[in-house]
């Protein structure tokens, strides 16, 4: 402890500074969000017993500086005024110089001396799948000492593993290393949710089974999201075309390409300059990702070159797209979405199958309305208010208290192809592995336009 002035006496004008080496205890409890240390209850928070605690943003700083002042008696203005007590509260944070943007402050954060780190976070196994697969788990040592021991991953009995244990070693002050198992499955797999939960244990005795990601912005308070170490896996019935050859061109961001590779597809991520090229003559289907005609001025230049991809006889897939979709004409038919746009959002509001023996629900995999359960956050956004009478709707759905919508799902021929555009939430299913979504997204994907005519002889004509 270093302190000035050593009287405890601060002179008008002048400054007292005092000093402390803080270190957290081995146990301390780490910096995770007070709303977010147990299980929702339903869509709710539950929050802790402590109510000094609760509807703030963010929890307290776990070091807290507090200054008893004695003020000396004086006199001002021909007044005297007694000596009197001054209590003062703050936060601790840290204080750095950033060379380009001067000094800045940041939250004392207390976190686990090693983040543990399972990847991918969610897997979808298709029961019948027998082929071996790579779990990556990634370690980073946060503490001020090298930190060695040996790392595990427990997995059910339908899988084995391998190796048993890998032993680790990491320098201080952040140094990280990814070390990788292979998971094999025994035989057919159960279908169910199960978890691929990493361990790691130093040398010292403490076991580690969680980690943690940094939220780091200019504009907003850096926060720790702590998460376990663990893989979800969802294994379930899923078939798809395997002898398709399928392109992904990405928007926003999902996880569309990987979830196709996971069922067993051969996935084809297009680059700026692969889209821009307009030669898609290799594939059997292009999907477009969500909100693709927002984010890639590539795929707009090259518009005209996907729909003469479907006129000579391949899928395109349009995942949900906002209002430059409509305004701009890249569908084939006309489209129109209503603002504000039409959702659900209701995850478990019924859905109505209004073509159940189209190829989309009967195969490869027999969707019904069973494969609607399970859905999380939304059934779906900007689906399409109006369209041209090409487009044949094929679902119908709506919140509580709303009119029926069919425009989550509309499918029309193009040429010897066929067009496709749905604005399903599948971006929200793929990273909780729900089963149907998958099954469903499986099918779209292999959809054929042979099969698709076959099953509406009249619209041959």
């Amino acid at each position: 402890v270093a302190e000035t002035p050593v009287d405890g006496r601060v002179p008008a004008g002048g400054i007292g500074r005092w000093s402390w080496r803080v270190t957290p205890a081995a146990n301390a409890d780490p910096s995770e969000l007070y709303f977010l240390t147990e299980e929702k209850d339903g869509d709710l928070y539950r929050w802790p017993e402590d109510p000094n605690t609760w509807a703030r943003p963010f929890n307290r700083s776990p070091v807290v500086a507090q200054v008893g002042l004695s003020l000396a008696p004086g006199e001002r203005d021909n007044e005297l005024y007694p000596s009197a007590p001054l209590t003062v509260v703050r936060e601790a944070d840290y204080v750095g110089v950033d060379k380009a943007i001067g000094e800045f402050r940041r939250p004392v954060l207390v976190v686990p001396a090693l983040s543990v780190k399972v990847a991918p976070g969610q897997m979808v196994w298709p029961i019948n799948h027998t082929g071996a697969r790579t779990v990556t788990v990634a370690l980073t040592n946060s503490s001020a000492q090298t930190k060695t021991g040996s790392l595990t991953l427990d997995v059910p009995a339908s899988w084995t593993l391998s190796p048993s244990s890998i032993p680790f070693e990491l320098g201080p002050d952040g140094a990280n290393r990814s070390y990788q198992f292979t998971v094999t499955p025994t035989g057919t797999i159960p279908e169910g949710q199960y978890a691929f939960a990493a361990t790691a244990i130093a040398d010292d005795g403490t076991s580690y089974q969680r980690g943690y990601d940094l939220i780091d912005y200019p504009h907003i308070r850096r926060t720790a999201l702590f998460h376990d170490a663990s893989a979800g896996v969802s294994a379930f019935d899923v078939v798809v075309d395997t002898d398709l050859a399928v392109a992904y061109i990405m928007g926003s961001g999902d996880e569309g390409p990987s979830a196709l590779t996971q069922m067993g597809m051969d996935v084809s991520v297009l680059d700026e300059v692969a889209v821009r090229s307009g030669n898609f003559s290799e594939y059997d289907v292009v999907v477009l990702g969500a909100r693709a005609y927002e984010t890639r001025p590539d795929l707009v230049s090259a518009n005209e070159a996907l729909l003469e991809f479907a006129r000579n006889g391949g899928t395109v897939i349009v995942n949900y797209n906002k209002y430059e979709y409509p305004s701009g004409r890249f569908a084939p038919y006309e489209v129109y979405i209503n603002r504000p746009h039409d959702r659900v959002t209701d995850e478990t509001a019924p859905v109505t199958i209004l073509e159940p023996d189209t190829p989309i629900f009967d195969g490869p995999n027999k969707i019904t309305e069973a494969d609607f359960d399970g859905w999380v956050q939304e059934r779906g956004l900007y689906f399409l208010g109006e369209w041209d009478d090409a487009y044949t709707p094929v679902l119908e759905m709506a919140d509580p208290g709303e009119a029926p919508k069919q425009g989550s799902l509309v499918v029309a021929p193009h040429g010897e192809g066929l067009y496709v555009y749905t604005g399903l939430a599948f971006f929200r299913q793929f990273p909780v592995g729900v089963p149907g979504a998958h099954r469903l997204f499986a099918n779209l994907v292999s959809l054929r336009a042979d099969a698709w005519k076959r099953s509406r002889p009249a619209m041959e004509n």
